[in-house]
C-alpha cells in the first residue's frame, strides 16, 4: 500500500512540481523503515520507496544535499536482492540513476565511472523479457554520451547512439515514457553532427525531436525540455544552411519551451537562458535592438532565479556576459566590457580545478579580457589573455573534447601579441598551434573550416612580415578549401569570404594580375549579400567591398567606381554610431575615399572632410589603444595633403610631429615598423624641401635604409623601398655630389622586382633613367 502511494506521488510531482506531497510520503516511509530491523527483507520495498523518493525530491527542487543518503539506501537494497532477476535489475538501475545524478551535481570524478558499471551490472543480470529493458539501454545510452561531452572519445558518443537506438525498437510506442528514448537519441545524433559532421544527422535529430514531442503525454512537463532541444537543433541547422525562418522558428520553440513550465518548474532558469541564446542569434541575424535587450533580461532573469550554490550557476553568469559583450560591440562602454569580465571571473571561481566547466570558462574570460586590450591596449590584459588559455590548455590534454577551440583561441591570441609586439616566435607558435588543430580535424570535421581560416590568418601575418610568395600561395589554398566546406548560406561562410577576397587582394598587389583583383571583387559583394540590413556585421560587410572597389578604380579610373565606393562607406559609417566599436574603423575607410576623390577634383571641402574625419578617427584611439598608430597615421597623410594644398607651415609641424608619434609606438620587430619609418621620411623630407637643412636629408636616408632591412627579398614593397632611398640619395648627389653608383644599383634592384605589365615599372624605368642621365653629367 505504501509503495503505491509513494509511486504515485512521485509520478504526481513529476507532472505537477508540487513536492508537498513528496514530503509527506517520504516522513511516512521513514517511520515505516524504523519498523523493520536491518536486513530484514520485508525492509527492501519501503528503503526502494524512501530512496526512490528523495532522488525525485532533490531533482524536483534542485536541493541535493540528501543524496548521498539516497545512494547508501539502493546499495542496501542491492544487497538484499538475489544475485539476479527482475529485482536486482530494477534495483541495480535505480542505483546507477542516483549515482549518475551525483556524477552532474557534484565534484565526485568517480561517480559518472560508477554509474556506468552499475548500468551495465544491471543489464547483464537483466532478463531479456524485462520490461524495463529500454529504460536500462537508454540511461546507460545518456552516461556514455555524458563521458564524451566530459572527456571525449568518440566510441563513447557511438555506443549512446547505438544503445538509445536498441531502446527505441524495445520500448512500446504506447508506453507514457516512450518519448525519452526517441529524445534522447536526437540529442545524441545532435551531439555526433556537432562533432563529425554529417547532414543526414542533423535532420534525423530534428525528425526525432519532433517525433517525441508527439509522443510526450500532455501536460508533461519534459514538454519544455522537448521544444527546447528542437530548437537547439534547429538554430544549428540554420548555422549549416542558413535560413531566417529557422532561426524565427528556433525563437517560437523557445517561447513554447518557457510557456510549457511554471514559474517554479526547478529548470526554468536553463529555459530562460536558452531563449535568450536564440534572441542573441536572431539579433546577430536580422539587427533590433529589442531582441538583444530581452536576452539580457531573459539572462538576469535566470541569474536571479538561482542561489549561489546552484550547479548551473556558472553556465548563466557566462550567458549574461557573453549577451553584455554583444551589446558592447554594438555601442560600447567599457563599463559594459568591465561588467562582463567581472561575470567572467565569477563563473571561473565557481568552477575550480577539476570542474568538467572549466576549462570554457578560462576560454571565454581569456576571450573578453583580450577584447578589453582591443579597447585600452593595456599589455596586461593581453599577456593575462595568454596565462589563462594556456591554462585551459593544460587541462585538456591531446584527443579532449574542447582541445581544439582552445589550440584555436591560443593561436589567435598569440597572432595578436606577435601583431602589438612584433615577436616572430609568437606567430610561429600561433602558426604551430593551429596546424596542432587542424591535424585533428580529417575531412568532414565540422570544426575544420574554422581551423583552416585561423592558419590561414597567422601564415598571411608572417607572409605580410617576409613577404615570402609560398606563404601566400599557401593561405589562398587555405581559405580556398575553407568556402568549399561552408554551404551557400552557412553562418560563417561570410567571414572565409573576406577573408579568402583580402588574400587575393594581396596577390594581385603582388603581381597586377586583374582576373585576381575581379575574384575578389566578386567574393566581397558575395559577402555583403549574406549581410542583409539589419544584420549586425553589415557595416563590416560595406566597407571590405568598397576597400576593393577603391583598388579597382584605382586601377582602372571609373569614376562611378569611385561614386559607389563612397557611398558604400557613408552607409558603413550610419551604421556605426558613436559609440560603436566599429566606428573609428568606418571613419577611416571614408576618409581614404574621399581623399581619392580629392585627388582627382582638387575640391578642398573634400580635403577638408578628410581631415575632419580622420582626427575623429584619432579621438577614438586614445593613447595605449593598438590602433593609435596606425589612427595617427592616417591623420598624418591626410595633413600632408592639406598641407600641399595651403603650405600652412604649422600643418607641415603636425603631420611630422604625428608621423614620429606614430614611429615611436612601433619598435624593433613592430610589423608597421617598415611603413611608420617611410611615412616619416616623406613627412621629414617635406621639411627639407621647405628650409633645406642637410641634416633633415641625412635623416630621409637613414629612415629608408632602415625600411630596407625590414624588407627582404620578396617583401611585396621592396621595389618601392629601394626607390625611395635611391630618390633621396639622388637629391644628396646632386647636392654634394660624390658616388652615383648605389642610386644606380638601387633602381636596377627595383626594376628586376617589377616585370612587364607590373602598375610600377614604368615610374622604376623613368627614375633609372633620371638617374642613368645623372651619371653622365
Amino acid at each position: 500500500m505504501l509503495s503505491r502511494l509513494t509511486f504515485a506521488i512521485i509520478s504526481r510531482t513529476h507532472q505537477t512540481g508540487d513536492v508537498d506531497a513528496l514530503n509527506e510520503v517520504i516522513l511516512l516511509d521513514r517511520d515505516a523503515l524504523g519498523l523493520y530491523p536491518d536486513m530484514q527483507r520485508n525492509r527492501r520495498p519501503i528503503l526502494d520507496c524512501l530512496a526512490q523518493a528523495l532522488l525525485a525530491r532533490a531533482q524536483r527542487t534542485r536541493s541535493f544535499e540528501h543524496l548521498e543518503e539516497v545512494v547508501a539506501l539502493h546499495r542496501e537494497v542491492l544487497a538484499l536482492c538475489e544475485p539476479e532477476g527482475e529485482d536486482r535489475c530494477a534495483t541495480a538501475e535505480n542505483l546507477a540513476n542516483t549515482l549518475f545524478t551525483v556524477s552532474q551535481q557534484t565534484d565526485q570524478p568517480d561517480s559518472l565511472e560508477q554509474a556506468i558499471n552499475t548500468y551495465r551490472e544491471a543489464l547483464a543480470v537483466c532478463p531479456s523479457e524485462y520490461a524495463h529493458r529500454w529504460s536500462i539501454l537508454n540511461n546507460l545510452g545518456n552516461a556514455v554520451r555524458t563521458r564524451f561531452q566530459e572527456r571525449g572519445g568518440m566510441h563513447d558518443l557511438e555506443e549512446g547512439a547505438m544503445l538509445q537506438r536498441e531502446a527505441i525498437a524495445t520500448c512500446p510506442i504506447s508506453h507514457k515514457d516512450s518519448y525519452k528514448p526517441v529524445n534522447n537519441l536526437a540529442h545524441t545524433l545532435l551531439t555526433q553532427f556537432q562533432q563529425i559532421g554529417g547532414v543526414d544527422q542533423l535532420e534525423e535529430a530534428i525528425t526525432l525531436y519532433h517525433k517525441a514531442i508527439a509522443l510526450c503525454p500532455v501536460g508533461c512537463l519534459d514538454h519544455s525540455w522537448l521544444f527546447s532541444g528542437l530548437a537547439t537543433a534547429v538554430l544549428i541547422q540554420f548555422q549549416q544552411i542558413g535560413g531566417l525562418e529557422r532561426v524565427e522558428k528556433a525563437v517560437r520553440y523557445q517561447r513554447e519551451a518557457i510557456g510549457a513550465c511554471s514559474l517554479s518548474h526547478p529548470d526554468r532558469a536553463k529555459l530562460l537562458n536558452n531563449l535568450g541564446l536564440a534572441l542573441r542569434t536572431q539579433f546577430e541575424q536580422i539587427g533590433g535592438p529589442d531582441c538583444l535587450e530581452e536576452a539580457i533580461l531573459l539572462h538576469r532573469e535566470a541569474l536571479e532565479s538561482v542561489s549561489a550554490q546552484h550547479m548551473d550557476r556558472y553556465k548563466t553568469l557566462n550567458n549574461l556576459a557573453n549577451a553584455i559583450l554583444i551589446q558592447f560591440r554594438q555601442h560600447g562602454g567599457l563599463d559594459r566590457l568591465h561588467e562582463a569580465i567581472g561575470f567572467l571571473r565569477q563563473t571561473v571561481a565557481l568552477c575550480p580545478p577539476g570542474h568538467s566547466g572549466r576549462s570554457s570558462a578560462l576560454t571565454n574570460l581569456a576571450n573578453a579580457i583580450r577584447a578589453r586590450f582591443q579597447q585600452t591596449g593595456q599589455k596586461d590584459d593581453l599577456d593575462e589573455a595568454i596565462v589563462i588559455h594556456r591554462e585551459a590548455l593544460s587541462i585538456n590534454p591531446s584527443g579532449h573534447l574542447h582541445r581544439l577551440t582552445i589550440l584555436e583561441n591560443l593561436g589567435n591570441a598569440l597572432r595578436g601579441q606577435y601583431e602589438q609586439t612584433g615577436e616572430s616566435d609568437r606567430l610561429e607558435e600561433s602558426i604551430l598551434l593551429h596546424r596542432d588543430a587542424l591535424s585533428s580535424q580529417p575531412a568532414g570535421h565540422p570544426g575544420r573550416p574554422s581551423t583552416l581560416v585561423n592558419l590561414a590568418a597567422s601564415i598571411r601575418a608572417r607572409y605580410q612580415r617576409t613577404g615570402g610568395s609560398d606563404d601566400l600561395h599557401e593561405v589562398i589554398t587555405l581559405q580556398r578549401e575553407a568556402i568549399a566546406l561552408y554551404s551557400p548560406r552557412h553562418l560563417h561562410r561570410t567571414s572565409a569570404l573576406n577573408n579568402i577576397a583580402n588574400a587575393l587582394l594581396l596577390q594581385f598587389r603582388q603581381t597586377g594580375v586583374p582576373d585576381t583583383l575581379q575574384e575578389s571583387i566578386a567574393l566581397q559583394r558575395e559577402a555583403l549579400d549574406l549581410h542583409p540590413l539589419g544584420h549586425m556585421d553589415r557595416a563590416k560587410a560595406l566597407g571590405n567591398l568598397a576597400n576593393v572597389l577603391l583598388v579597382e578604380f584605382q586601377r582602372t579610373g571609373g569614376p562611378t567606381l569611385l561614386e559607389e565606393v563612397i557611398i558604400l562607406h557613408r552607409e558603413a559609417l550610419t551604421l556605426c554610431p558613436d559609440g560603436h566599436q566599429e566606428r573609428s574603423i568606418a571613419l577611416n575607410n571614408l576618409a581614404t575615399a574621399i581623399m581619392i576623390q580629392y585627388q582627382q577634383t582638387s575640391e578642398l571641402g573634400s580635403l577638408n572632410e578628410v581631415v575632419a574625419l580622420q582626427r575623429e578617427a584619432l579621438d577614438l584611439c586614445p593613447e595605449g589603444r593598438p590602433e593609435r598608430s596606425k589612427a595617427l597615421n592616417n591623420l598624418a597623410l591626410a595633413i600632408r595633403a592639406q598641407f600641399q594644398q595651403t603650405g600652412d607651415p604649422n600643418g607641415l609641424k603636425e603631420m611630422v610631429s604625428l608621423q614620429r608619434e606614430t614611429l615611436n609606438l612601433c619598435p624593433t620587430d613592430h610589423p608597421e615598423r617598415s611603413n611608420a619609418l617611410n611615412n616619416l621620411a616623406v613627412a621629414v623630407r617635406a621639411q627639407y624641401v621647405q628650409n633645406g637643412e642637410l641634416r633633415l636629408l641625412q635623416e630621409v636616408i637613414a629612415l629608408h635604409r632602415e625600411a630596407l632591412t625590414l624588407r627582404p627579398n620578396g617583401h611585396p614593397k621592396r621595389s618601392a623601398t629601394l626607390n625611395n632611398l635611391a630618390i633621396a640619395l639622388r637629391t644628396q648627389f646632386e647636392q654634394l655630389g660624390g658616388n652615383i653608383n648605389e642610386l644606380i644599383a638601387l633602381h636596377r634592384e627595383a626594376l628586376k622586382l617589377c616585370p612587364p605589365g607590373h602598375p610600377k615599372r614604368s615610374s622604376t624605368l623613368m627614375h633609372l633613367s633620371i638617374a642613368v642621365q645623372a651619371s653622365y653629367r
